[in-house]
Parts: structure tokens; C-alpha cells; sequence
């Protein structure tokens, strides 16, 4: 911001001395070549402008109420558009985390992983396909405390009609698993954008064994 003050206060002024002329008595503009055809088209394009201002200027009631409407159309797209800088896509499957604290065991696991599965089989029937459930690993790592499932829902023609897309299932599911007291339960959807990929990571542990080589 200081470096644009200092050069409009100093270089400009300096610029504009140098380059900017004024034309001596009896002279005139250019009038050939690429100079000319530049004064022509600036006289032209502001004889233009100075026409639209005074033709505003006289039908000023007009163009105010023109002008209010353009405002109100924008206002109303402003409220019913949904805007987001990646829009939500239902991509037809998304995942629930689920995580007990440090030092359940499996039995406490399986039972939260079952609750979660008969939600789904049962509530959301009508738009579910299939549930995988895998435990030992979520959101807090890898133990018996954890697990996650992942669900695929049905193609859009054969869902129910109404709030079916993965997002309103994910709204209804959380309000359900607010009632689980002994784990947090969390069903989310993972945006994809084409091109930007997701990372992915493996763990792999290698032994050497004697006479063997390397083996995985």
C-alpha cells in the first residue's frame, strides 16, 4: 500500500509530464495513423457516453425503477440459489465413523456397530442398497475402540420419493445417533472434485529372514 502511494505521488506525476505534451498553439491531434485512429475512437466512445448519461439523466424515474427491480431479482437469487465453493454432490455412498473412548472392548464395539447397522437397514430401508462394517480402524486410528461402515445407496430411480439423497439420510442419521450415549457416532459424505484426488496412504511393515530375503 506504501509503494502504491509513493509511486502515485511521485512516478505518476513524473510520467504524466513527460509523456502527456500539451499541444502548442495552433496545432492539432494526430490525425493519421495508429494515434489518429486512437483519438477518433476516444472522442467516439465518449460522445457515447455523454449521450447515455443525459438520456439517463432525462428518463431518470425510469431507470431508478429499473435499476430497484435489477436489485429485488438479485436479492431474490441471492436467497433461493444455494451457493458453495464446491457444490454438494450425491455421489451415492458416504461413511460413518465410529469411536468409543480409549479401552472399550470389541463387545462394546460390535454392539454401537450393530445399532448403527439396524438404523440403516431398517429406517432407511427404502434407499440403502448394502452396509459394510469394518472395526479396528477409524477416525482415533487403529484399535478395537474404532470402526467405520460404509454404505451405498440405491440408484436414484429406484429410491423413495422425497428427502432421499445422501445428504438428507446423513441430516436424519445424525439427529438418530445423537442418542448414543456410549460412542460418537459421525456420518459423513467425502466431497470429490475431478482432478483433485485424495491422498492415500499404506502402512506396510518388511522382515528379513535368513535364507528367505525380504518378505512382507
Amino acid at each position: 500500500m506504501v509503494l502504491s502511494v509513493l509511486v502515485a505521488m511521485i512516478l505518476t506525476p513524473a510520467l504524466c509530464a513527460t509523456i502527456l505534451q500539451p499541444i502548442a498553439k495552433g496545432h492539432h491531434h494526430g490525425k493519421r495513423g495508429f494515434f489518429g485512429w486512437f483519438n477518433r475512437m476516444f472522442n467516439r466512445n465518449t460522445e457515447r457516453y455523454e449521450r447515455g448519461v443525459a438520456r439517463v439523466l432525462h428518463h431518470s424515474v425510469r431507470y431508478m425503477v429499473i435499476y430497484l427491480l435489477l436489485l429485488a431479482g438479485m436479492a431474490v437469487l441471492f436467497i433461493k440459489l444455494p451457493t458453495s465453493f464446491l457444490p454438494q454432490e450425491d455421489r451415492g455412498v458416504f461413511t460413518v465413523q465410529v469411536q468409543l473412548p480409549a479401552g472399550s472392548t470389541l463387545q462394546q464395539t460390535t454392539k454401537v456397530v450393530e445399532k448403527v447397522e439396524h438404523y440403516f437397514l431398517t429406517e432407511e430401508k427404502a434407499d440403502v442398497l448394502s452396509v459394510f462394517s469394518t472395526i479396528g480402524a477409524g477416525p482415533g486410528g487403529n484399535g478395537q475402540n474404532v470402526a467405520r461402515l460404509f454404505l451405498r445407496l440405491k440408484d436414484w430411480d429406484l429410491r423413495s420419493s422425497g428427502a432421499n439423497s445422501s445428504f438428507d439420510i446423513i441430516e436424519r442419521a445424525t439427529k438418530a445417533f445423537s442418542n448414543i450415549n456410549e460412542a460418537r457416532v459421525i456420518a459423513s459424505s467425502r466431497q470429490r472434485s475431478p482432478g483433485w484426488g485424495i491422498l492415500r496412504a499404506s502402512i506396510c511393515s518388511w522382515k528379513t529372514t535368513p535364507g528367505w530375503g525380504m518378505t512382507n
